[in-house]
């Protein structure tokens, strides 16, 4: 009787077990995809990032296997600002024109890229659901690639399309049209949520709206420069984080509960980062203008965006002075103003002061 009491006891068990993993709706299937990383993620303590290829001069994937291990191209001749994302074990991207969708087993180090989908100018990954764009009959598509490749199903056109970020089984964009906003003006921006059916619920409405971030049971977003949150519904709008006076948020990434945030002010950019309810907040790096006193090569940098992983940030940017387009990294932990870029070069990354000369 013990016995049977004892396997009783030990089913109700697992099956409490299983019934909270299916209401905790803060599980995540990111397998390494960060909303807004396109040019950098990290799964199991292996980082993926595009760079300028260190041999030509187009773009390639690098692979790094450790802090202290060199950098490996994995792929070559890649279109720079298209995005990077991870299933299973593979690597997915885009390059050539025209926008063709490809992907290479990064578990296999002899594996050749496959050509998956032609027409697709952009794309967003949550776990095994694929999402992209095709910018020819202006729909988006998904597919399941956990089962293969199956004919992709049309959901909805979307013209013109601004950001797309894939929500577990669904997918959140944002586009416009010159229609009067609810605030006024002239030019509406709306954020919508699709399922997999292609059924849309519009979110939100404004003439400013222009980043969404997906985390856990809410939607984070950048309007009037400002970060916002919205319930996954669309509800319980809040404003959760304003800078300084003088100051305006460019991008923001919401990482591991926090949020990472580069901050435009005169003559002066910041590196932030505040936890989720918009408090805490943590200079990580100031970069001046090349006029002023600079400790790295980011000082040579016009921003374009940042990504964020465990360690670093990753920063990209074009020369002030060259043109060149460079990718550099600087550590998040630190005081911020002892801190140096860390530049790519012959597959290790270096000191800035060491670049420069």
């Amino acid at each position: 009787m013990k016995k049977y009491r004892s396997m009783i006891l030990i089913a109700i068990f697992a099956l409490l077990i299983s019934i909270s993993g299916c209401l905790n709706t803060n599980s995540e299937k990111l397998q390494g995809n960060v909303p807004g990383n396109k040019m950098a993620l990290e799964r199991e303590g292996v980082l993926y990032f595009v760079s300028p290829d260190m041999h030509t001069d187009s773009y390639a994937i690098y692979r790094q296997a450790g802090d202290d291990v060199p950098v490996k191209i994995l792929t070559g001749s890649l279109l720079p600002d298209r995005g990077i994302g991870i299933s299973g074990d593979f690597l997915y991207y885009i390059k050539d024109y025209p926008y063709t969708l490809y992907r290479i087993n990064v578990a296999n180090q002899s594996a050749k890229e496959e050509k998956i989908i032609e027409n697709a100018s952009s794309f967003s990954l949550y776990d095994h659901r694929l999402f992209y764009w095709n910018p020819q009959d202006k729909f988006i598509y998904t597919l399941d690639i956990s089962e293969g490749f199956p004919k992709p199903q049309a959901l909805n056109q979307v013209e013109p399309l601004f950001l797309m970020e894939a929500y577990k089984d669904e997918v959140l964009y944002i586009t416009g049209d010159f229609k009067q906003a609810t605030d006024g003006n002239n030019y509406s921006q709306q954020l919508w949520r699709m399922n997999d059916k292609g059924e849309s619920q519009l979110l939100l409405e404004t003439s400013h709206l222009d980043q969404c971030r997906p985390y856990q049971d809410y939607i984070y977003y950048l309007s009037n420069k400002e970060i916002w949150r919205i319930d996954a519904n669309g509800e319980n709008q809040m404003k959760i984080y304003s800078p300084d006076d003088d100051a305006s948020v460019r991008y923001f990434i919401v990482y591991k509960d926090r949020i990472y945030i580069l901050e435009q002010a005169p003559g002066l950019y910041y590196f932030r980062s505040v936890n989720l309810a918009g408090k805490e907040r943590q200079t990580i790096y100031n970069y001046r203008p090349p006029e002023k006193d600079f400790n790295g090569v980011i000082e040579y940098l016009k921003l374009i965006t940042f990504n964020v992983t465990e360690k670093h940030l990753f920063l990209d940017g074009y020369s002030f002075f060259s043109g060149a387009h460079l990718i550099t990294r600087i550590p998040i932990a630190g005081e911020a103003d002892q801190k140096f870029e860390e530049v790519l070069l012959n597959g290790h990354w270096i000191n800035s002061e060491v670049y420069v000369q």
